[in-house]
């Protein structure tokens, strides 16, 4: 091996000796010049006529690099011990080898060379020896990030908790949630949802209907549906509920691998953005909250004057013009009505009977259902008003059916299933209490029986005795013996 014929040293030693063969200088004067003996100037004189420019590159030994007390044999041992988990100290390492030498009657390295090979080991095959394979993955193993060419060719959804209290219509105070929608070719913000309720498939379904329907403001053009949508796996993404909306809308799904979070990080920009910009200027402590839609208004004028006109390093411009500047005619539904009714939930199918449906123990009737007694029908509500449902048949809508005991009440599902349950805690607390009562008043005085005498015949029996230790057994049968 050589150096490369480029480097200096070789530049300089060409330059005297064309000076000698092409000028007339003797020998001895550039081998002077040159810092070098004449022997040597004739040496270079000769390999430079035979190999040409090659010839005055620095010749290398051919065990450059290897170790010359360690064998590749030891060498591997050597790193074997030191990519043990958990991760071992050179120290010990040192000391292994060196009573695996003494075994094999060969002289062990010092622990600097055992230190130096340690140091030659490619970092990934430490991290993957010491931190497993999931560190190795994350830290080293190559990614595929889903890229748009066009807007609504790909979304992405996502819920984050803003450190941000509120308070709801019914008065309950909780920190608040941000689920939003995003486009992923512009990243403009297509719609969001804020709200103290836990990531649920409604909270998606709310997002969506901003995002795809059209916007009063003219700073917020963004709409339309999507061709594919972008998910984490969630149990909200992966319901029933969002698989019939994405039947119904026909947009399909790219759902993120297990494990790996990379690709999903470009909605993670609005919400560090909303952490760091907008929620230090809102002043919604846990003492005194705001009304979630107070922090609504002010979230939506910061998102359309502040963060979709600010400038991304990675798009060259912000949101708002990058979609601008590639928007199309998008794909919408036919009307708002029929978005709602996609975005709805889809119970599973139900008998018609003489007096309605039966749904979460409540009877919606229509006369329109009397076409359809002990047919199977589906249905679809509401979850945040499940006064009226709308029932289908046959792929078409059929009527409305209301209930009357939720007419015009505007009742929530979760509300009715949270009052059954503390209907129900309150008869069992009562028949509980009864119960208590009258076995103390009835069965004051235990009747002498057979408890009576297994109770006794217990307490006239010696209690045993537990031990810990087996030797401590064997001592007590000695005591005990003598």
């Amino acid at each position: 091996m050589s150096e490369s014929p480029g480097d200096g040293r070789s530049l300089e030693l060409y330059r005297h000796i064309e000076r000698h063969l092409n000028h007339g200088v003797p020998v001895r004067r550039a081998a002077q010049e040159a810092g070098i003996t004449e022997r040597q100037f004739y040496r270079l004189l000769h390999s430079f006529r035979t190999e040409g420019w090659e010839g005055l590159a620095r010749k290398s030994r051919r065990d450059s690099g290897s170790r010359k007390s360690v064998d590749e044999l030891l060498k591997k041992i050597i790193e074997g011990l030191c990519l043990q988990r958990p991760k071992p100290s050179l120290a010990w390492v040192h000391r292994k080898v060196s009573e695996h030498c003494d075994k094999e009657g060969i002289s062990a390295p010092s622990y600097s060379v055992v230190w130096r090979i340690y140091d030659d080991i490619p970092e990934e095959q430490k991290v993957f020896a010491h931190e497993g394979p999931k560190a190795y993955k994350h830290e080293f193993g190559i990614i595929h990030r889903w890229s748009a060419s066009a807007p609504n060719e790909i979304w992405q959804c996502d819920h984050k908790q803003l450190s941000l209290y509120a308070r709801d219509l019914r008065g309950t105070v909780k920190k608040l949630w941000l689920t939003a929608v995003e486009d992923d070719f512009s990243r403009a913000i297509m719609g969001y949802y804020l709200g103290i309720e836990a990531p649920s498939s409604a909270r998606v379904a709310f997002a969506l209907r901003q995002a795809i329907w059209h916007k009063p403001e003219e700073a917020w053009p963004m709409c339309g549906l999507p061709e594919k949508f972008f998910t984490d796996r969630g149990s909200d993404f992966t319901s029933n509920h969002i698989e019939h909306v994405a039947a119904d809308l026909k947009f399909g799904f790219i759902d993120s691998q297990p494990g790996e979070p990379e690709p999903r990080g470009k909605i993670e920009r609005l919400f560090l953005s909303t952490e760091q910009l907008f929620v230090p200027d809102v002043k919604s402590p846990k003492q005194a909250p705001m009304n979630v839609e107070e922090i609504d208004k002010l979230f939506r004028q910061w998102l359309i004057n502040v963060y979709m006109c600010r400038e991304q390093q990675d798009l060259n411009g912000s949101p708002l013009s990058r979609w601008k500047e590639a928007m199309t005619i998008p794909r919408m539904p036919e009307s708002l009505d029929a978005l709602d009714l996609m975005l709805m939930h889809v119970g599973r199918e139900r008998t018609v009977r003489r007096d309605g449906i039966r749904f979460q123990t409540f009877t919606y009737f229509d006369l329109e259902l009397s076409k359809y007694v002990k047919q199977k029908v589906s249905i679809r509500y509401d979850p945040t008003d499940i006064s009226q449902i709308y029932v289908y048949a046959d792929g078409a809508l059929v009527c409305k059916p209301g209930c009357r005991e939720l007419d015009g009440a505007n009742t929530d599902l979760r509300g009715i299933l949270r009052e059954r349950a503390i209907r129900k805690k309150e008869v069992k607390d009562a028949v509980t209490e009864r119960q208590q009562l009258a076995n103390r008043y009835l069965w004051k005085t235990p009747v002498a029986s057979e408890t009576n005498i297994s109770t006794k015949a217990a307490a006239a029996e010696p209690k045993r005795r537990v031990f810990k230790y087996f030797y401590e057994r064997e001592q007590y049968k000695n005591l005990s013996g003598n």
